[in-house]
This record gives C-alpha cells, structure tokens and sequence, in this order.
C-alpha cells in the first residue's frame, strides 16, 4: 500500500477485522468461520484493487473453496456444550483449517502491505479510548 490515503475504507476495515480475531478467541465456531469469510471477502476486494499476480489470485481462489468447504461442514451441534464429546474431532479438524487459512490470508496481506502500522496503531488506540 503506498500511502495511508487508503487508510479509509476497506483497508481499514480489514484491520479491524483482524483485530477481532484476537477478541473473539473464545467465540463460537461459526462466528470464528463467519470471522474468517469477512476477512477473505475483505482482503479478496482490497488486492483486487492492488493488481495480484497470478499465483495470488490462485491462492485467493483456494482459499475461498476452502472456507466454503468449512462452511459445508459446520453443523450447529459443534457448538453445543452438551455434545463436546461427540463433536470434538470434527470441532479440531474445523478449527485447524480455519488456522491454515489465517495464516494464508494475513500472510498475504503482509505481502502486499494490504494494511499499514499507523492503521493498526489507530485501531489499538481507538480501542483504549
């Protein structure tokens, strides 16, 4: 990103939505997969407007299949206290998907500079406010 006139918008937008991540460490499976989509959907719309290269494109799309395989695989009984037992390795499997995709995404969004420090420090600082 060369300049922080970009801050407004979806840049900035994104950023918030990864600081969510960290407060919302303990929600709910689906709202985590729910979390995971809106950062994709929001990285996916900021890089378009960056020019990707082919192979980001290609892992974009890869992603997106991904999230909606999680999505086909949730059920609402993954988030039911009273079955922990029966939907604990389906509950882990999900949950390490949705790390690899994390990593996918924020390491893109390093890559293309998506979001910039004085973003993150706004948003930290708005948080204390």
């Amino acid at each position: 990103m060369q300049n922080d006139k970009k801050f407004l918008g979806l840049p900035y937008l994104l950023a918030e939505s990864l600081r969510s991540q960290i407060y919302n460490i303990d929600a709910s499976l689906r709202a985590k997969i729910s979390l995971v989509a809106l950062i994709y959907t929001i990285t996916a719309a900021v890089s378009e407007k960056e020019g990707l290269k082919d192979e980001d494109k290609k892992l974009l799309e890869e992603i997106k299949k991904d999230i909606n395989t999680v999505r086909g695989t949730y059920e609402p009984i993954l988030d039911d206290p009273e079955y922990v037992q029966l939907s604990d390795e389906r509950r882990k499997s999900i949950e390490e998907a949705l790390d690899i995709t994390r990593l996918q995404l924020m390491t893109l969004i390093h890559k293309h500079e998506l979001i910039t420090e004085s973003m993150i420090k706004e948003i930290q600082g708005s948080r204390w406010l």
